[in-house]
């Protein structure tokens, strides 16, 4: 529109809202306008403006006109023509609206009224010359635009198949475009938020916005949450239903109709109460309110607590080449006697058997609740023993099925340990007694001994039990060994006795040769 100096009308909206009585014609058209002078400025206060409609665009008389004292508030022009001067609608022709405001000629060009305003409208239902329908909404600004005081609109539909739908389509050609979306618009007019579908050539995605950013986006195969708050995003589930409430809620995994698998949360009002993890229809994992985590179990009583119905098998793998997989057992209690431990535990709960770490820096392996073996901080190792004194220090017998080799051998032998001394009789009757032998060990037969292969020396046990029983073992099956080392003591006397017997043959060679010189003498002397 050309306008004067002063005033200008930038933007035009027309309605049709009818409510007359039942049967009753139409005689007003509400019209809202914008109003600003030359400068640009919303027009305040009251000024008369005077309407006309004309049958043509160009035509000196108006085919009807009013004028109305109209108070304009920051350039808003709210009002109903024929309100002074009512119309006979609808109108049968073409109609086209001039204004002009004060004394200010008639702004130009006219504006076509359009078709909106030749037709009957429903109650409370609004149109403009654009096409623009309003309901409960005198100025609709979009194609339809609803304002109510609870501003709910229902679909109800009779399809037992499909039920009610909203579409929302866009038919442009764009590569990436936005197919439709739902705004939420606050009272100042600011988006609070939107859920759009967004489509382009890679990905098609629905996009969730929040005070204008985008907080949740959800495509084909994923799930996007965004937060901007510092303890990030997080998603609560709350049962607020009536009791008893067996589930407060649940994530499920399904595939074409058919359920993978499930995290849920089970409420019994019971101490393992927790979240469930379940894969197909089976839980397999519970974490309990208190922190306790069940592996193949619902009910956990420890912190981790693993029930296989196979092997019960653990296992760490690591990719580390240089430390491979770790457990660390750790004990942070001020006081504290085990730092940790690996219990075995047979089926009826009792402790068959326990690796510790105790406090004295000793690691220790027990079996039916006692100590059978420590390892000290200097490696050390007792066997019988809680204190070693030695690299191997056992208390009890050793019983090797195979060689012992060694640099050395020191058998304990402290008069201090020894009572009730005497010597050994007839060691060398006892010596003649035994009986070396070349054999080899029957390997074939007794496989699991260990026996080495090759002609060995030694003695036959059952034999050396006859003359030195002293010296022989018999073990719990029947079976009978040599304390060789025994036997040096016999030999020790054996040989003393025989050396006495030298000894008493040589003074009665050394006396029958001292008799032989002097009796050869006798003779040469005669």
């Amino acid at each position: 529109m050309k306008h004067p100096p002063f005033l200008v009308v930038l933007s035009l909206t027309l309605s049709m809202a009818i409510e007359p009585p039942a049967g009753a014609i139409p005689t007003s058209i509400p019209i809202q306008a914008v109003v600003q002078n030359a400068a640009g400025v919303p027009v305040n206060g009251t000024r008369s403006v005077t309407f006309l409609l004309y049958e043509g665009q160009n035509d000196i008389a108006p085919f009807w006109s009013e004028t109305q004292t109209l108070d304009i508030q920051k350039g808003q022009l709210t009002t109903m023509l024929g309100k002074v001067t009512p119309m006979a609608l609808p109108l049968t022709g073409s109609a086209f609206l001039g204004i002009r405001i004060g004394t200010d000629p008639e702004m130009t060009p006219r504006l076509p009224m359009g078709a909106a305003p030749f037709a009957l409208a429903l109650p409370n239902v609004f149109t403009t010359a654009q096409g623009d329908i309003g309901i409960g909404n005198i100025h609709p600004i979009y194609a339809l635009d609803i304002r109510d005081e609870q501003a709910v609109t229902r679909l109800t539909s009779t399809n037992t198949m499909q039920g009610s739908i909203i579409e929302l389509r866009n038919e442009s050609d764009n590569i990436q475009e936005t197919v439709g979306a739902i705004n939420f618009v606050n009272h100042f007019g600011t988006y609070a938020g939107q859920v759009a579908y967004v489509e382009d050539m890679a990905n098609a995605t629905l996009n969730f916005k929040v005070a204008g950013a985008e907080r949740m986006t959800v495509g084909p195969n994923r799930m996007n949450l965004t937060a901007v708050h510092p303890n990030g995003f997080s998603i609560e589930m709350e049962n607020d239903g009536p009791p008893p409430i067996t589930r407060i809620g649940s994530l499920g995994f399904w595939q074409k109709g058919t359920k993978h698998g499930e995290i849920a949360y089970p409420l019994a009002g019971k101490v393992n109460d927790g979240m469930a993890f379940t894969a197909g229809t089976t839980e397999r994992a519970r974490l309990t309110q208190a922190g306790l985590l069940g592996l193949g179990t619902a009910d956990p009583q420890y912190a981790l607590d693993v029930v296989s119905p196979g092997q019960g098998v653990v296992r760490l793998q690591s990719q580390n080449a240089g430390y491979g997989s770790t457990l660390e057992l750790r004990n942070n209690t001020p006081t504290q006697s085990m730092v940790g431990a690996v219990n075995f535990v047979s089926k009826d709960g009792s402790y068959a058997g326990q690796i510790g770490y105790s406090t004295s820096n000793a690691m220790s392996l027990r079996t039916n609740s006692t100590d059978r073996v420590w390892i000290d901080s200097e490696g050390r190792v007792g066997i019988g023993l809680a204190v070693p004194a030695y690299p191997l220090d056992v208390q009890g017998d050793i019983n090797a099925r195979g060689s012992v080799r060694a640099n050395g051998v020191s058998l304990t032998s402290d008069a201090t340990y020894k009572a009730n001394v005497r010597e050994i009789p007839d060691g060398l009757k006892t010596v003649l007694g035994l009986r070396g032998v070349l054999f080899e060990w029957n390997r074939a037969a007794f496989p699991s001994q260990g026996f080495p292969e090759g002609t060995k020396v030694g003695l036959i046990a059952q034999e050396v039990e006859r003359v030195l029983p002293q010296v022989v073992q018999t073990d719990e099956t029947g079976h009978r060994s040599v304390e060789y080392q025994n036997i040096i003591p016999v030999l020790v006397e054996a040989i003393k006795s025989q050396q006495r017997e030298i000894g008493d043959r040589d003074a009665r060679i050394r006396a029958l040769e001292d008799r032989m010189a002097r009796l050869e003498r006798t003779v040469a002397e005669r």
